[in-house]
C-alpha cells in the first residue's frame, strides 16, 4: 500500500511538473506575441513620423504607393482617426495638417482647377474623406 501511495505521489508530482512547463511555454509564447505585435506598432509608428508630413512629389508617389498595402492602409486611417476634431472641416484641416506641408499642397486642387494637379484621384484623398463615410 505504502509502494502504490508512493508511485501515486510520484506520478502527480510529473504531472505537476509537465503542466508547469506547459504554462511556461504558452506564457512564453503569449508574451514573444505581445512583444512582436509591439515591435510592428512601434516599426509602423516609426515610419509614420518618417514619411509626414510630404513635402515633395516623390514623398506623395512613395506614400500613395505605400497605400495600396491593406494593412498599411488601415494602420495610417487608424492613426488619423486620432486628429479627430469636433466638427468635420477642423478634423480635415487637422489632418491635411499632419500629412502635408503647405508647398506641395499648392501644387493641388480638389479638381485640377488653374492648371493644378487634380487631389481627389489620390489614395490620400480617400483616407482622409473616406474615413467619414
Amino acid at each position: 500500500m505504502n509502494r502504490t501511495i508512493c508511485n501515486i505521489k510520484y506520478d502527480l508530482n510529473m504531472m505537476a511538473d509537465k503542466v508547469n512547463n506547459i504554462e511556461g511555454m504558452l506564457f512564453n509564447d503569449f508574451k514573444r506575441e505581445d512583444q512582436s505585435k509591439r515591435n510592428c506598432e512601434d516599426t509602423f509608428q516609426t515610419e509614420f513620423n518618417n514619411l509626414l508630413p510630404l513635402e515633395t512629389e516623390e514623398n506623395l508617389q512613395t506614400f500613395e504607393i505605400k497605400l495600396l498595402n491593406k494593412e498599411f492602409r488601415a494602420k495610417m486611417v487608424e492613426e488619423i482617426k486620432r486628429y479627430s476634431r469636433n466638427t468635420l472641416p477642423s478634423t480635415v484641416r487637422a489632418i491635411m495638417r499632419i500629412i502635408f506641408k503647405d508647398r506641395l499642397l499648392e501644387e493641388y486642387s480638389y479638381k485640377g482647377i488653374g492648371n493644378k494637379k487634380v487631389f481627389y484621384t489620390l489614395a490620400t484623398c480617400s483616407i482622409i474623406f473616406g474615413k467619414f463615410d
